[in-house]
């Protein structure tokens, strides 16, 4: 059976089947809602999602340093990773108090300036395609989470840090737009 691999191939087949009965009618295109993009936009493999990648953790090093390493991955409409000048801010929460889990504290804030075309291509790691981020300082009830996440220890109640990612860039149409995305990572 041949390999279907180009979008304009899926395309032809999704829309042939619809017509034969045979698969349903396909849903709207995966950049609906975007700006169009022609041969002559100002920016067509500007970021329109960010991710924080699944890759970030909290790290103990040999000196027993504690940092987050957080990851950020930047893709265009057509869903490839892609890199960009911005402002990217990171803000680290954690649970409230016991009687309300739900409430987020925010405890820390990093901006990085990707403007800035030597910090930019400083801290993207080519093998995985993502904005690698080593940040320190972190409050001792992430340290401590950290500690007990490397030791594998058992806890009680799963604990849990919020990362929240904000990166101020242009999009498609070189209008100002601004991406967001959130993590969690529990222990």
């Amino acid at each position: 059976m041949a390999r279907i691999t180009s979008k304009k191939d899926r395309c032809v087949l999704c829309l042939a089947g619809a017509l034969a009965g045979w698969l349903p009618a396909c849903s709207s295109s995966p950049d609906a809602g975007l700006p169009a993009v022609t041969a002559n936009s100002p920016m067509p493999f500007a970021p329109v999602r960010l991710q924080v990648h699944p890759l970030a953790h909290l790290d103990v090093d040999q000196e027993n340093v504690v940092r987050l390493i957080c990851h950020v991955e930047l893709k265009d409409r057509w869903g490839d990773t892609t890199k960009a000048r911005g402002l990217l801010r990171l803000e680290l929460y954690r649970p409230g108090v016991d009687t309300r889990p739900d409430l987020l504290i925010q405890e820390l804030s990093w901006e990085l300036d990707l403007r800035d075309l030597e910090m930019n291509a400083a801290i993207f790691d080519p093998a995985t395609r993502t904005y690698r981020l080593q940040l320190g300082g972190l409050p001792s009830w992430a340290e401590a989470m950290a500690h007990r996440l490397a030791a594998s220890e058992e806890v009680g109640a799963r604990e849990r840090l919020l990362i929240r990612a904000a990166f101020e860039t242009q999009g498609p149409d070189a209008r100002p737009t601004v991406l967001r995305d959130e993590m969690q990572i529990e222990g």
